[in-house]
């Protein structure tokens, strides 16, 4: 009854927080076969993919900001860009820490910075960008945090896909209108096929998150884990990094130039 409701839902004890994560994935745990004790090898260092990709993001997206004209369209899109990438590195260093330790408060850091990373993709993708989009975004992430710390089953993972849905169709909402605005069709077609990547790199990602959840025992040594959620997820989040800033660049634009990278 209540009890149980209240051991669901509530801020975890420093006992719970530094113990052991009630989630452990399909590869095996051999901490004593390597130096440093790290329990899942393939999982934990597969995790650069997502600090490649936000270095990459951020180093050669960041200039096609630049074209937008007024101050403050630029200086929102720019601190929503910023903390996508940062979000995304944070999703590296922190499952990385999880997959190296399976320590409960590295496993909640985890789902928080990923979540984190969709949910600036859906801010990103609305229009129009002011600085309600900043306010809107940090009052999500906090009651993400309280939400990712405080109900322990299954806010993560519902929450996760509903922002990648509603963060698509965003997307696919401004791609609809650019159709009318810009008449190089080039720069639309490059843009869906973005998308299109995004979201088929999700959905193999997730396939294999749910296989290695579910059925472990007939995929264990293909490492799905590792070498399919993280890498897919990884490019995924680079397609949708790269699909918003070209929506918005070229919706500031409003004209027929393909956004530069400088």
């Amino acid at each position: 009854g209540s009890v149980e409701i209240a051991m669901v839902v509530a801020f975890p004890t420093k006992e719970i927080l530094w113990g052991s994560a009630p989630i452990d994935w399909c590869e095996e745990n051999k901490p004593e076969t390597n130096y440093y004790g790290i329990q899942e090898i393939h999982n934990t260092w597969t995790n650069i993919a997502y600090i490649v990709v936000a270095l990459a993001l951020f180093v050669r997206q960041t200039p096609k900001l630049r074209q937008i004209e007024h101050p403050r369209p630029r200086m929102v899109a720019a601190f929503l860009f910023r903390f996508y990438c940062v979000s995304i590195f944070m999703t590296g260093v922190t499952s990385w820490w999880f997959h190296a330790t399976l320590l409960f408060v590295a496993q909640k850091s985890d789902e928080f910075f990923e979540n984190c990373a969709i949910l600036a993709v859906f801010y990103m993708s609305r229009k129009p960008l002011c600085l309600a989009s900043v306010y809107w975004t940090m009052t999500h992430c906090v009651l993400l945090f309280v939400g990712i710390f405080t109900i322990r089953e299954l806010f993560c993972e519902v929450h996760l896909v509903a922002m990648v849905l509603c963060g698509l169709t965003n997307l696919r909402l401004r791609i609809t209108d650019l159709k009318q605005e810009v008449s190089n069709k080039a720069v639309i077609h490059e843009i869906q096929q973005h998308a299109i990547r995004c979201a088929g790199s999700f959905a193999i990602g997730g396939s294999a998150w749910l296989l290695d959840m579910f059925a472990c025992k007939y995929v264990q040594d293909l490492r799905l884990h590792a070498f399919a959620w993280h890498v897919f997820t990884a490019l995924s989040l680079h397609e949708a990094g790269v699909c918003a800033v070209d929506v918005i660049v070229c919706t500031a634009l409003r004209n027929n130039d393909h956004p530069k990278t400088e």
